[in-house]
């Protein structure tokens, strides 16, 4: 495991660089140690190198509420996260956290001819919350989808834009109504 952290100027925001060996429910494991020290995440850079199955994630932090973020916090619920062996489920995730049903958000699942057969991009639109990454992720992996790539934003006004490559794997009859039903 190789993390680095660095303060992004005066901003209070932190870009985090995480370099490890991928395993199932990885994203999701790292979304609740960021949300677990007080952390959401601004923007995130997930690729996963299929050859070596390690994973190169960058993510520009910031504190989920007006206390600063502590490297050393951030540091430990991290290592402490990817240490541990188990799995996270979706039951895991903040489901208790408010959810405005005026708020929905808009998913969309596409496929691509150059894309390999069981390879799929997952869009998702919408208002931003606490453990709505983790959320998403726990979810892809109950599904047994694995996340191969993903690019995410969250704005300034707390909204966000999360597209995921997914890989499919067990249930091929998985269809793309399943998914967007079963995301959010």
């Amino acid at each position: 495991i190789e993390i680095d952290i660095a303060m992004i100027g005066t901003t209070g925001k932190m870009k985090l660089d995480i370099k490890t060996k991928d395993r199932d429910g990885l994203l999701t494991i790292i979304s609740q140690a960021l949300n677990a020290a007080n952390a959401t995440i601004e923007n995130a850079n997930v690729t996963t190198t299929p050859d070596t199955d390690m994973v190169n994630d960058t993510f520009v932090i910031t504190p989920l509420g007006p206390e600063p973020l502590v490297e050393a916090e951030v540091r430990t619920a991290v290592i402490s996260a990817l240490l541990d062996e188990t799995v996270p489920s979706a039951n895991t995730t903040n489901d208790d956290a408010e959810v405005d049903d005026e708020e929905t958000a808009d998913v969309q699942v596409m496929r691509f001819d150059a894309m390999p057969e069981n390879m799929l991009v997952v869009v998702i639109e919408g208002k931003d919350r606490p453990g709505l990454l983790a959320k998403i992720t726990s979810t892809f992996a109950e599904l047994k989808l694995k996340v191969h790539s993903a690019e995410i934003t969250t704005t300034k006004f707390q909204t966000v834009r999360n597209r995921f490559a997914v890989i499919k794997g067990g249930d091929s009859s998985l269809t793309s109504d399943d998914i967007k039903e079963r995301v959010l």
